[in-house]
């Protein structure tokens, strides 16, 4: 689902993977607690304020998971309840 929405906007490859090294790095995202992360992603002709968030399951060495995407333009953050499912979610894959 995650990469329909990338493709629509396009995002590479190359920028997810980027936003996986910025994870890394602790560049760019926030810890939202259980391995789930929201990073931004830059939108071309504009800087990160501006452009995508992902939520991504991370665990250093193991696993990333995009489980959701959303312009900035399209809405301003996540509802509670929202957060609180993608929370449960992340709980699933993090094992």
């Amino acid at each position: 689902m995650v990469l329909k929405w990338a493709k629509k906007n396009s995002i590479s490859d190359d920028m997810l993977l980027k936003t996986l090294d910025d994870l890394s790095r602790n560049f760019g995202t926030l810890n939202l607690g259980g391995g789930l992360y929201k990073i931004r992603i830059k939108r071309i002709g504009s800087g990160k304020s501006s452009g995508y968030r992902t939520l991504v399951v991370f665990k250093e060495l193991d696993k990333a998971i995009y489980i959701y995407g959303f312009s900035k333009t399209e809405r301003e953050n996540l509802e509670k309840d929202e957060l609180k499912s993608f929370k449960k979610l992340a709980k699933i894959y993090y094992r």
